[in-house]
């Protein structure tokens, strides 16, 4: 994940600890551990959070979960995405086939309805309604996140199996308040006396970030549902 917040609303706020200023936390199943890591926002963030991690254990999946944003009109949030192709600017990297289908079967067999397609990395948040619309006609993306492609590059220059696992936290129609996004941390946690101040002033921002957080809320309720399936499926 890229976030903390995501992290914390997936896997629960106790247990995490911290190495190498990386958030870790690990799951024991059976025979089985799952490794949980925050990786950071940014491909310098990333490919240095993936270069600690591979530095002290042996993996033999990579699977990167978070939230995105819709470019189809028709999503609901916490509508799952399993992209099979993630693209930045002109380049485009390749979900590995068997892994997909494979852990696509396990979710759809539990429930799960899974949209395939395109997802869409992009540097900056996509705040306009206007703007989903246009990426959704140019680029024939179904979503839009902010770090898959570089987790998914790193690893494949690495050699290392990937699955990316998406669940809608706001539709094409609804717009993002920039002035909540600019509450957030370099870390991406929330500056919560700059949000406190932000409400105060503009009280009507409080009506975007109530939308904002129930559609959160919906994606990682989503997300650690289908993640302990796919988990299971490994």
């Amino acid at each position: 994940m890229a976030l903390p917040q995501e992290g914390r609303a997936i896997f629960g706020s106790r247990g995490w600890e911290l190495r190498e200023d990386l958030a870790i936390k690990r799951r024991t199943q059976k025979d089985k551990e799952t490794t949980i890591f925050i990786t950071g926002q940014g491909r310098e963030k990333i490919n240095n959070s993936l270069k600690k991690i591979l530095s002290t254990s042996n993996f033999s999946i990579f699977i990167n979960i978070g939230v995105c944003g819709g470019l189809r009109g028709d999503f609901l949030t916490g509508d799952i995405i399993s992209p099979e192709e993630i693209i930045f600017q002109e380049k485009a990297l390749k979900i590995d086939k068997k892994i997909k289908k494979r852990l696509d079967r396990a979710l759809l067999k539990n429930g799960f309805k899974v949209n395939s397609g395109r997802l869409l990395t992009s540097i900056d948040v996509v705040f306009d309604p206007e703007d989903k619309s246009r990426l959704y006609r140019e680029k024939n993306c179904l979503a839009v996140d902010m770090e898959s492609f570089f987790i998914g590059q790193t690893l494949k220059d690495l050699a290392f199996p990937f699955y990316c696992l998406k669940a809608i936290s706001d539709t094409a129609d609804h717009p993002i308040s920039k002035e909540i996004v600019s509450c957030l941390k370099e870390d991406g946690n929330v500056d919560y006396l700059s949000l406190l101040r932000l409400i105060f002033f503009h009280p009507t921002q409080l009506s975007s970030l109530v939308k904002m957080g129930v559609g959160f809320k919906r994606a990682t309720s989503s997300l650690r549902r289908a993640f302990y399936i796919v988990e299971a499926a490994l």
